[in-house]
């Protein structure tokens, strides 16, 4: 029992020594995302609804964003292929002052950090509009890369930087 006391120190340190190593190094500052995040295409969901008036059944595409914050509805029927312009549903959780801002999406392209715009709002909402649960959605088509392979998404509202989904851009 008399020991006990001289093991505390030893097992502090090493709890320090075992957390430390769990800590992220990546840096992101206030205008863009960290450079070496991961090049994962991002976590799909499929979701079963009806695609058309006259009953049909299909399948709605949730892609999830990196931090929980932000999704996109996409249709199978209409694929990530260069030149291509689908039709996408944004999805939005947060405070109502930070949503209600003018959204820009730029597409960075893994390995070759080429950036392009491929959306953006031409003004903030006067109101949210909610959708799925989410606080705010919008509708838009976004222009496809000139270029197959991984590009990242990078959603900012009012120039700060929100989320992003990966997307493998077909050629």
């Amino acid at each position: 029992m008399k020991t006990w006391y001289k093991i505390i120190p030893v097992l502090m340190v090493l709890n320090v020594l075992l957390l430390s190593g769990c800590v992220d190094t990546l840096t992101v500052t206030k205008d863009s995302f960290a450079q070496e995040e991961e090049w994962q295409e991002s976590a799909v969901i499929e979701y079963p609804t009806t695609v058309t008036e006259d009953g049909q059944k299909g399948t709605v595409l949730f892609r999830l964003g990196n931090n929980g914050r932000f999704a996109w509805l996409e249709s199978p029927l209409d694929p990530f292929k260069v030149g291509n312009a689908p039709k996408i549903m944004w999805l939005f959780w947060g405070k109502e002052e930070e949503l209600k801002g003018v959204v820009r999406v730029e597409a960075v392209q893994k390995g070759t950090n080429k950036k392009m715009t491929v959306f953006t709002t031409s003004n903030k909402p006067e109101t949210l509009h909610p959708f799925y649960g989410a606080n705010h959605s919008l509708m838009s088509n976004v222009r496809m890369p000139d270029e197959g392979g991984l590009w990242r998404f990078e959603v900012y509202i009012d120039g700060k930087p929100f989320g992003y989904v990966v997307v493998n851009v077909q050629e």
